[in-house]
């Protein structure tokens, strides 16, 4: 019965004649019996072992499995780089082209004569005018790197050409008007812009004085021209999103008297 306890190891020992240790202590040196006197080889007293065998707590095989390794992968941030910044479109300027090195332009102002001009190094020269009949030709501008003009009169009647240079090239302007023969009376009289002011001008003949100047309830005068050959006065509101300090904003309102066709008139805005 001793026998089927034991265990593989302690079995083999006592099969060699060998000593069976015993941690358990349960074995002491009285319970092995030397038999034959044979110092060589030992004998187990097989009663006496299985006693201490029935006594003692057989331990069973411990089988320690260790835990799988756990590997910890570090989180990784993926940053995506920023958009490109949107394309921008630069619009060169165009060139202005350089004007020829030498040019001669002939240009008319309808049905008073011409003017014939010469572009030399982007400097503009009347070289020519031919009047037609009945027509005084007068050069107001003879030279210039901006513009030449010339004036015809017949009678009070003036027509004149102009020649510009601009950006390279050169361009003819023309216009007309017709001078008073005769001066307006002298006196005095008011103009009035219905809900904003009224002014009383003189005019002595030979200019114009602004003699005084009434505005209206909310309104204000904020500016006066009295150059001589005209006059004008701007008004402007005192309160609101039009509120003006000056003759140059949106809310402004103006009357200006002048000499037109050879008669005094006044305009109002």
């Amino acid at each position: 019965m001793f026998w089927t306890a034991l265990t593989a190891v302690q079995r083999r020992a006592l099969l060699a004649g060998g000593v069976v240790v015993l941690t358990t202590g349960a074995f002491t040196a009285g319970a092995l019996a030397m038999r034959g006197g044979d110092p060589g080889r030992a004998e187990v007293d097989v009663e006496t072992v299985g006693a201490a065998l029935e006594s003692t707590t057989t331990v069973g095989d411990t089988t320690t499995t260790a835990a799988p390794a756990t590997t910890t992968v570090p989180e990784t941030t993926t940053t995506s780089p920023p958009p490109p910044p949107p394309e921008t479109t630069t619009t060169k300027p165009k060139p202005v082209p350089a004007p020829p090195a030498s040019s001669t332009y002939t240009f008319e102002a309808p049905g008073a004569g011409t003017m014939t001009v010469k572009l030399e190094g982007g400097v503009l020269t009347v070289v020519g005018v031919t009047p037609y009949a009945g027509w005084t030709p007068e050069t107001h501008t003879a030279t210039g790197t901006d513009y030449v003009k010339v004036v015809f009169r017949q009678g009070n009647v003036v027509k004149w050409v102009k020649a510009r240079l601009k950006n390279g090239e050169v361009k003819p302007e023309t216009g007309e008007w017709t001078e008073c023969t005769t001066t307006p009376p002298a006196g005095t009289a008011t103009y009035e812009l219905a809900g904003v002011g009224s002014i009383t001008v003189t005019w002595n003949g030979a200019s114009f004085t602004l003699d005084a100047v009434a505005p209206a309830a909310g309104w204000a005068v904020v500016a006066q021209e009295t150059p001589g050959d005209y006059v004008r006065v701007y008004f402007g509101p005192t309160a609101g999103p039009t509120a003006q300090t000056d003759g140059g904003g949106d809310g402004t309102r103006w009357i200006k008297v002048k000499i037109h066709e050879c008669q005094v008139q006044h305009v109002t805005n």
